[in-house]
């Protein structure tokens, strides 16, 4: 399961509503400049989905980098689990390829809220998703992390202090609203 929806576009000036922003994009700028917009695009997903993985790997990817300034993308893991809460702001969840995916989904979710640049976000969850065959969701998560420069010890920690979970129930009901 993936899906994207635009949910916004801004001009680095302020807001522009969407309907002025596609006819901005369908129209020609005189000077040809689309420099001045950028487009807020959410990306819905599983980790462990085989759509999901190709459309990050061949689509998501390449595309954010050509348009890196013109371009935030939101991502959301959680796609078609559930969550049970388990009381005291705890849950528990059932993803639709197993828990190896939900362990994915939540270290997506710290990363998410960790790093900052959306550009080497997208990259590090790109790198976990292209290697998501292997058991040990961890290490290639600390691969991944490492080979960006993010300190792996700040997600381990979102992983452990039951903030991923917080997270991950709030991508579920972020969810269940499209």
């Amino acid at each position: 399961m993936i899906y994207f929806i635009i949910l916004k576009s801004r001009e680095k000036s302020g807001i522009i509503d969407n309907v002025s922003a596609l006819n901005h994009f369908r129209s020609f700028p005189p000077d040809g400049n689309y420099s001045s917009i950028i487009v807020e695009v959410s990306v819905f997903y599983e980790y462990l989905c085989s759509d999901s993985r190709r459309f990050f790997i061949y689509q998501l990817l390449p595309t954010v980098e050509k348009l890196q300034s013109n371009v935030v993308v939101n991502l959301i893991p959680y796609g078609k689990a559930t969550t049970k809460s388990i009381g005291d702001g705890e849950y528990i969840f059932k993803c639709q390829h197993g828990q190896n995916e939900c362990k994915g989904n939540l270290i997506n979710a710290c990363i998410i809220d960790s790093v900052h640049d959306n550009l080497i976000m997208l990259k590090i969850i790109t790198c976990m998703i292209d290697f998501n065959t292997y058991t040990n969701i961890e290490d290639i998560a600390e691969i991944c992390c490492d080979e960006y420069n993010i300190n792996w010890e700040n997600i381990k920690y979102c992983l452990e202090n039951g903030r991923a979970h917080r997270l991950l129930k709030l991508f579920g009901s972020i969810t269940a609203e499209c």
